[in-house]
């Protein structure tokens, strides 16, 4: 493959890792922003709706360790892929739930296809480029994933106090959410490229050259794990993330909040 063609795979691959972004940011945000409507849907609290996030943010941590073993030893591009359909599965199931216990499983589930797309997408972008576009190309995920935040949030709120053919427009917000994800995730299946699972003449992915067992990749990784948590500058960034994260956090009760206080839709 020439670098012309090399060049045009790379662009092709951000600009889907990017949409992938997109849809994974906009899935977060889509049920805080019908807090009040899934809320009286199924008769919870604002207590439950605050737990049903951190049931998805629970699994979605446990599950990293698993994502970042499938990003070091799997085409990336895969992973992501294979992120999105459990994440599309979930957030359809979220939409067909008719009770707490339903939507607080969908929303477990969920976080193990968006702790599977986190780590590759970072990954992937990180590997596509080189030394003098890395950080523009960080930029642009950056931008985009806030975009998907805004998008998401802002399409659910609309859709929120609607109905469509008796369907709950919070619900068809999910199902559409849905749909898109599995797009997204054929995509980039099917035509973005992992670096280190480069394409052959006759299209499909080469396997890497050497390929290490289960075990030994796993020892790998805890041993990276703990050089990374001594070094004082990641202590740092973990200390100012788990702390800035609170106000964040908080603030998914805002669209809730603004409507209990008189706004409308």
């Amino acid at each position: 493959m020439g670098p012309a063609a090399a060049g045009r795979q790379g662009r092709r691959t951000l600009v889907l890792v990017n949409l992938a972004s997109i849809m994974e940011r906009a899935d977060e945000a889509l049920l805080p922003a019908v807090y009040r409507e899934v809320g009286a849907a199924l008769h919870a609290t604002p207590t439950g709706l605050g737990a049903l996030t951190l049931y998805r943010s629970i699994v979605q941590a446990a599950c990293y360790p698993v994502a970042a073993y499938a990003a070091s030893r799997h085409n990336r591009a895969h992973v992501i892929a294979l992120g999105a359909f459990p994440w599309a599965a979930a957030t359809f199931l979220v939409a067909v739930s008719d009770t707490f216990l339903q939507v607080a499983v969908s929303r477990g589930l969920n976080g193990i296809g968006l702790a599977l797309v986190i780590p590759a997408v970072q990954s992937l972008v990180a590997d596509s480029t080189d030394d003098d576009n890395r950080g523009a190309a960080f930029g642009w995920l950056q931008m985009t994933s806030s975009i998907g935040s805004i998008f998401g949030g802002f399409f659910a709120l609309m859709l929120a106090q609607t109905t469509f053919m008796g369907i709950a427009g919070w619900r068809i917000a999910f199902h559409l959410v849905a749909i898109v994800s599995v797009i997204v995730g054929l995509l980039v299946w099917f035509f973005a490229v992992d670096p280190h699972f480069p394409t052959n003449n006759s299209g499909t992915h080469a396997a890497p050259i050497s390929k290490k067992s289960a075990l030994e990749e796993a020892r790998e990784l805890i041993i990276e794990a703990r050089s990374i948590v001594q070094i004082p500058t990641f202590q740092v960034f973990v200390a100012q993330g788990v702390s800035g994260s609170f106000p964040w956090s908080a603030l998914s009760f805002l669209s809730m909040w603004l409507e209990l206080i008189g706004f409308s839709h």
